[in-house]
């Protein structure tokens, strides 16, 4: 097939090249790589000391929403600020609750990974590390490779995008059947999370245990929190009814001392009857009488407080069971419609790979390939040259672009 007929073919035959194509020329101006910025996002997983108290001590990972929810203080905002940052902000919710001076450390256990695709060996995702570097990312991918010089490049360049595509939908087809598995073992109450096979056989046992693990830490933490919580709303309903009791004893005293209190009024009324008692006694008992009665009221009003209070968080700890298993149950019906479309797009790939797979050679390593980064700068993807020593930060995707020897930048 001659290139224009092939290159006819392709762009009538996989709808996404046009768009490969365009965002390859938008990328001829990219602006150059600034200094990484080493900030806080969803993905990442953050290592909380608090001294002398391990309840809140322990891994968190940051959330979709940007927070993190520690146990008793709930959710902090953590998206956009470094570990610093974020290190005054958990001090300054720490201090209510925590007898001065609060002592809290906050380091990143795991940065959320870098993306390397393009023309290297094994396009995926891989874990950033200190001072990772364009030319170690691209070793860990297994070094890059180049075009032939006979190759046609809009379909090498469509082949490489599109291997690299279906490594890192393999590796997230991995992590939601580990996130389901952890879901439906959460749902019944298990404390472990197996491997799914399939995740195995998408990224390698090694991988899928790594993932499996980190899901059982997360789930040993939500069935903590779900327990701290449950066993909350339990402590205060047994107060609420003890204080309830204590009020019912109270009230029933007071009934006691007003039937005393009339027994001795009935008594002075029939003696000042005789002449035998003065009015001012008379009195007296009868003020003792009312305020005893007042005393009963009281007593029984606080009563149905504290038995409202105790029915209240007996109702709170039946919603905390609830809640957990409408999230659950959300959770899983959101994931099984991404493990859906992730399989979808999987199939999609591997028939664009099976199709034009085939026809692309390497070239002589004279030519080196070009570096492009997108990076999250405010929220918004934007599209970086980089050199080979040019540090990455966590999140970035850098894409391997390999050139034509007459194509050199």
């Amino acid at each position: 097939m001659s290139t224009p007929t092939l290159a006819r073919t392709l762009w009538s035959r996989v709808p996404g090249l046009a768009a490969a194509l365009a965002l390859l020329g938008s990328a001829l101006a990219a602006q150059e790589l600034p200094a990484p910025r080493f900030q806080l996002a969803p993905g990442d997983m953050v290592e909380v000391s608090v001294f002398a108290n391990e309840a809140l001590s322990g891994q968190y990972p940051v959330r979709e929403d940007g927070s993190l929810a520690l146990h008793l203080i709930g959710a902090i905002p953590a998206a956009g600020l470094t570990p610093a940052e974020f290190e005054n902000a958990l001090r300054e919710r720490l201090a209510p609750i925590i007898p001065a001076p609060v002592s809290a450390t906050v380091a990143v256990a795991r940065w959320r990974p870098v993306a390397v695709l393009g023309a290297v060996a094994q396009p995926g995702l891989y874990d950033f590390s200190s001072g990772l570097d364009v030319t170690r990312a691209v070793a860990l991918a297994g070094g890059a490779a180049r075009l032939a010089a006979d190759a046609p490049v809009t379909l090498a360049l469509r082949v490489t995008e599109e291997a690299g595509r279906y490594q890192a939908l393999k590796s997230r087809l991995a992590a939601l059947l580990t996130e389901e598995s952890r879901l439906l073992q959460e749902r019944a109450g298990e404390t472990a999370v197996p491997v799914p096979p399939e995740a195995a056989q998408l990224v390698g046992a090694g991988p899928a245990a790594a993932m499996a693990n980190e899901q059982q830490r997360l789930l040993a933490l939500r069935a903590r929190l779900h327990e701290i919580r449950t066993a909350g709303e339990e402590e205060r309903r047994q107060l609420a009814l003890t204080e309830a009791q204590s009020y019912a004893d109270r009230r029933a005293l007071s009934q006691r001392q007003v039937e005393v209190t009339e027994r001795d009024l009935d008594n002075q009324l029939r003696l000042q009857e005789q002449g035998l008692s003065v009015a001012s006694r008379v009195l007296q008992v009868n003020l003792a009488v009312d305020q005893y009665r007042s005393a009963e009221l009281e007593a029984a009003a606080f009563e149905a407080a504290a038995r409202q209070s105790a029915s209240a968080a007996a109702s709170m700890g039946r919603a905390l069971v609830s809640q957990r298993e409408e999230e659950i149950t959300g959770r899983l019906a959101q994931l099984r419609q991404e493990i859906a479309e992730t399989r979808a797009t999987m199939a999609a790939s591997r028939e664009i790979l099976a199709e034009f797979g085939g026809g692309t050679g390497l070239a002589d390593a004279a030519t080196p390939p070009r570096y492009l980064v997108t990076r999250r700068i405010d929220g918004a993807a934007q599209l970086f040259d980089a050199t080979p020593l040019s540090l990455l930060q966590p999140g970035d995707t850098l894409e391997v672009v390999p050139l034509a020897p007459d194509a050199a930048p």
